[in-house]
């Protein structure tokens, strides 16, 4: 049977096609930061990049009346309501370049502690653009050690990335033979980077990982 390690954060996990063996190995964590809550009066948007941007976010009554953006289907379905803007490439800059395209004047987003600076650097001049750092990923060492010794002795077929943070953290322990699944874009480009063969989803979630899985079958 193919064995095939799925690397997400802590506590996650989803249905996968029959027929595989699924290891689930945590080697992150998120944790939810305080913030101080913003005068939502001055956005007519609000922005969410993850799952977790959306479980950290704490005014869920402000969502009412206002236009909503989610990074991806799942995060999506995460915050719940039926509006939802969701870009047609499931990344940061696509969303906000979505926005801009809507003609919003001023976007609240919630990210990662970590996100870097090109949304912002996206928006600058051009709208009211903030960013809200409402979580944070944290490294598992022990579930890192464990994935990296298994991933050095070849003990699975299937390798399955599903943040740039957890791609950036294993891609130097991927072996040649070991295929490789990226989640989307940003995954990507840390693969492409140390020159790791991978399958990209057409669709940058979880469901579109689990496509791929099934069309290698």
């Amino acid at each position: 049977m193919t064995r095939v390690l799925w690397l997400r954060p802590e506590g996650r996990t989803v249905k996968v096609p029959t027929g595989w063996e699924s290891i689930w190995i945590p080697i992150v964590k998120t944790t939810c930061l305080h913030y101080e809550r913003p005068n939502y009066s001055r956005f007519e948007a609000l922005a969410f990049t993850s799952v977790s941007a959306v479980q950290c976010f704490k005014e869920r009554d402000e969502l009412s009346g206002k236009i909503i953006y989610a990074v991806g289907p799942s995060t999506a379905k995460e915050i719940g309501l039926p509006s939802v803007r969701v870009p047609a490439n499931y990344t940061v800059l696509s969303m906000v370049r979505s926005a801009l395209s809507d003609g919003i004047r001023s976007l609240l987003a919630f990210r990662s502690l970590s996100a870097g600076d090109s949304a912002a650097k996206e928006m600058a001049g051009k709208v009211n653009y903030v960013e809200i750092k409402d979580y944070k990923v944290e490294v598992l060492e022990s579930g890192l050690q464990e994935v990296r010794t298994m991933l050095s002795k070849r003990e699975v077929d299937v390798i399955v990335l599903t943040s740039s943070s957890i791609a950036s953290l294993v891609v130097d322990y991927i072996p040649r033979d070991v295929r490789v699944i990226s989640i989307g874009p940003e995954t990507s480009k840390i693969l492409r980077a140390r020159d790791v063969d991978f399958i990209e989803a057409e669709e940058h979630d979880v469901e579109g990982l689990t496509r791929v899985l099934e069309g290698i079958s």
